[in-house]
This record gives structure tokens, sequence and C-alpha cells, in this order.
């Protein structure tokens, strides 16, 4: 049986991949990258504890990492919120919806 088209489909986890992107890419910022301004906002939120220096230090070897970037493109990005080893930021499909809501100022 089909579900109930009344209720919105739930965005798939690529599209709150994207969502949240977009959210933290600042207007008119940094060729449509997210730097390590935006990226503190998202590290915060998936649990990061530490000082904004030494958040500055993880996003370095973030971008090291990425080859030696200065802002994250969405590839990478996507790559890092999917990566559940030492140096990726992996969240978790409901952190994702809920920081895209967040974001977004949309449930």
């Amino acid at each position: 049986a089909a579900a109930s088209s009344s209720a919105p489909a739930e965005p798939s986890r690529a599209e709150l991949v994207r969502t949240v992107f977009d959210a933290l890419v600042p207007s008119g910022g940094s060729g449509g990258g997210v730097g390590e301004k935006e990226m503190w906002r998202f590290a915060v939120f998936t649990g990061f504890d530490g000082t904004e220096s030494e958040w500055a230090e993880e996003f370095q070897m973030i971008c090291k990492d990425a080859g030696g970037v200065a802002a994250l493109d969405f590839p990478t990005f996507a790559r890092l919120v999917d990566d559940e080893g030492e140096g990726g930021c992996f969240s978790e499909t409901a952190e994702l919806r809920s920081m895209a809501a967040q974001l977004t100022g949309r449930p």
C-alpha cells in the first residue's frame, strides 16, 4: 500500500547533507565553500567540545587532508559527514535532519 501523500516525504540523507551545506555557506562567501567559522557551527552541533582555537587546528588538518584547500566544497563536506573514521565528522541522519531544521528555520 502506498503511503498517504498528504504528509511530505522525509528528505533523503543526501538531500539533508546538501541542505545543511547550503545553509552553512555564507551568502556571497568563500566561493561556494564552507570555511572555518561556518564549520565551527557544524562541529559544535555534532558534539565538538573543544575551544575555537582547537577547532582552528582541527579545521586546518581537515583542509590539509582535503588537498590544502581553504574552504570545503560540497563533495568534501559530504565525504566528511559520511566518514565514521578518525578524520571524519560523521553525522547520523537524525542529527542532519535536526541541524537542517535549525539552520533553515524550517521543520
